[in-house]
């Protein structure tokens, strides 16, 4: 039966540090698709960075920016698009004043900052100069290598109300980057997160939950797998998601997915 399978990229698909898919990961993802599956990313990018890896992939949708926007490779179409409100962005600027941050914002199909650091640091990400940011904000990250700072901004943000995807992980964790950690926190538009993108689209193709599989390893993530029946976590996933996981498989650095989806038929 065919199934519909959505995956993680950051953490799950792709590696720790290369942030790359391995060949073995990438042959399995094909060779899926070949057995007449639908895999289908779900990631916090933005389109603008997962493009190429769609076309390699040659995967025709994507959730992107942990849920706000569902796009349709074929045609190049945006699919649904859900927007920060203005007053959320207000109060997320607000909020950081004073700390030792820097802003991302994405529209479905761009990202951009205000940060030359930050742009050197993430591909894809296009410096723009302060007061030219576009209309339609979709998602909106900070990142810093202060910790103290982005721990006062996560509980500053959590009294106002407004949404944070995957904030805790990113802030207890953080990633490496040239020796050091910096720390991010993902925001989303109230009632948006993966779970919602995976809800919308399995809607919109008329798919059965029950014939849907997610693989994740992160606190984004936890939506996403209450939206489906199986629930396969990485290795590496944090506890909440390990105790929500129907199956389990290896971490990312050891081809986790491959090591699912090649045992899919079987």
């Amino acid at each position: 039966m065919k199934k519909t399978i959505f995956i993680d990229l950051d953490g799950t698909l792709l590696g720790t540090h290369s942030a790359e898919i391995s060949a073995r990961n990438k042959a399995a993802v094909i060779d899926v698709i070949a057995r007449g599956h639908e895999v289908i990313l779900c990631t916090g990018r933005q389109i603008s960075r997962i493009s190429g890896l769609m076309e390699e992939l040659d995967v025709r949708y994507a959730i992107a920016c942990s849920g706000a926007v569902v796009y349709d490779r074929q045609g190049d179409k945006i699919l649904q698009s859900t927007q920060l409100d203005g007053t959320s962005i207000d109060k997320i600027v607000a909020l950081s004043n004073g700390l030792e941050v820097a802003h991302i914002y994405a529209t479905p199909m761009k990202t951009y900052t205000t940060n030359s650091e930050v742009s050197e640091f993430l591909a894809g990400i296009e410096l723009v100069a302060e007061g030219e940011l576009p209309a339609g904000i979709v998602s909106y990250s900070l990142y810093s290598f202060n910790y103290d700072d982005m721990r006062k901004f996560y509980l500053e943000i959590k009294k106002a109300e407004v949404n944070v995807a995957g904030a805790s992980k990113f802030i207890v964790e953080g990633v490496p980057y040239d020796g050091r950690r910096v720390y991010y926190i993902e925001i989303a538009p109230t009632g948006i997160s993966k779970g919602s993108g995976v809800r919308f689209l399995l809607g919109l193709l008329g798919l059965n939950s029950d014939d849907a599989i997610a693989l994740g390893d992160g606190y984004n993530d936890l939506e996403m797998f209450r939206a489906v029946k199986t629930r396969v976590a990485m290795a590496n996933a944090v506890d909440e998601l390990k105790s929500l996981a129907t199956h389990h498989t290896a971490s990312n650095i050891d081809d986790g997915v491959a090591q699912f989806l090649e045992n899919l038929d079987t």
